[in-house]
Parts: C-alpha cells; structure tokens; sequence
C-alpha cells in the first residue's frame, strides 16, 4: 500500500494573490507547508498540483522553488482533472494495488502532521471506507485533511460534471451517497470563528506572527493553542 499526498496550490488569488509564496521567516510560505507534511510518519510521498497556468510565471522564488519539490501541471478551473492527473502522472500510471490518497491545500502554512498521521490511521483503520475528512465542524479553518481512495478518486473524475464536482476535487465522493464516508474528530482547542488558513492578508499577518513566535515551522497544533491563550487572547 501507497499513500500519496498531493498539495493543491496556485498563485492566482482575488483576496490575496501570490499568497503561497507570501514569506514566512524568509521563506515561501509553501515551503513551510511542505516541510510540515514531511514529518509525516505515513506519507510516502507529496507531490504540488499546480496550473498549467502558472508554468510560465517569471518569479524568482518560484522557480527556484520549483527546484526543489515534485510538480506537475494541470488545469486551472477543473481542479478533479488537475488533482487526478497528477497522481497518475506523477506515478506513470503504474497504479500501486490499494493506493491512498491525501489531499491538502497551501493556505494551510499550519497544517499539523500529527493530524495528518491521526486522520490516515483513522481511515486505515475502517478498512471499508472510501473517504475521510479531518473535523472541520467543530475546529477553525487552517487544519483541513482529507484522505480517500485512489478507486473512489477515479470514480469521481470520471463520473462527475457539476461545476461545484469538479472544481473542488472531493463534492463528487462526499455527496453522492455513493461512497462511505466518515469524519475524524479531534479537539483542536482554538476558537471556531478565528481562521488558521491564510485567504486574506489579515490571516497572513496571524500566521506570520505564530512563525515568528516560535521561529521556525516545526511547531504542533498544541503549540499555536498555547501561543493564542498566551498572546493573541490576552491581547484582543
């Protein structure tokens, strides 16, 4: 068994353009993002699904970004095909038996690997399950993990023709009732209504300041409650 995650990211963004490559301690942001997921203990493998879009930007840090970590191209507006096509690309279509798949975002510079690692397990656990989504109910937006099979993925890309289906990737699995979903639960103890992912410049400006705290990427969950109880609640 594989699992594979794959790093949805683009530069293009109304409210905050260039957001993944915003800096964080001298760094892109996406660079934090994927030496986060590299503590992982479970994922073998993270690749960036990029637009092809984007393949021609002139951007210094980019390119040399670009260097450093797997990634493949694919469409802008179809995110289902860009994410699909990535993974068989990326793996030749040589489809390992019993593959699984994780799917992540880069306006989450404080995704969690223990999270990561605790929603892989829970799903491997539930041996019949297609799909399973980190608790995005009852914990902020920043933390989003979602882990399914590479079957109920091609199901999906090559059912699914809503526009909400294939932009996103995962509304095809989760609301069809044609797949078993389930959702991880885990109490991150920070406010609901804060967001932890980083869509406008405002969350910029609270994610910077937790790097900045800590002053490097390798901080948990525990730490940002710690840091908001300590810092931020005492000073709102």
């Amino acid at each position: 068994m594989m699992i594979l995650a794959v790093l949805l990211a683009r530069m293009k963004s109304e409210r905050l353009p260039g957001k993944i490559m915003k800096t964080l301690l001298g760094k892109p942001a996406i660079y934090h993002i994927m030496k986060r997921i590299e503590r992982s203990r479970l994922i073998q493998k993270t690749i960036i699904a990029m637009p092809d879009t984007e393949k021609n930007i002139e951007n210094g840090a980019y390119v040399n970004f670009c260097r450093d970590f797997h990634i493949e191209l694919g469409s802008e507006l179809n995110v289902l095909d860009r994410y699909y096509s990535a993974v068989t690309n990326f793996l030749k279509d040589e489809i390992p038996e019993e593959l699984k798949l994780v799917r992540l975002t880069a306006d989450c510079p404080l995704i969690d690997p223990g999270i990561i690692d605790d929603t892989i397990k829970a799903f491997l656990e539930k041996d019949t399950l297609d799909y399973m989504i980190s608790d995005n109910i009852s914990n902020p937006k920043g933390f989003d993990i979602e882990v399914f099979t590479f079957t109920a993925l091609q199901k999906a890309w090559n059912s699914a023709s809503a526009p909400d289906d294939i932009e996103h990737v995962t509304p095809y699995i989760r609301n069809t009732g044609r797949f078993k979903c389930d959702v991880f639960r885990f109490k991150s103890g920070l406010p609901r209504d804060v967001n932890f992912s980083m869509d406008t410049q405002k969350d910029y400006e609270l994610i910077k300041e937790i790097y900045e705290y800590y002053g490097n990427n390798n901080f948990s969950i525990d730490d940002i409650r710690l840091w908001y109880n300590k810092v931020k609640r005492n000073n709102d």
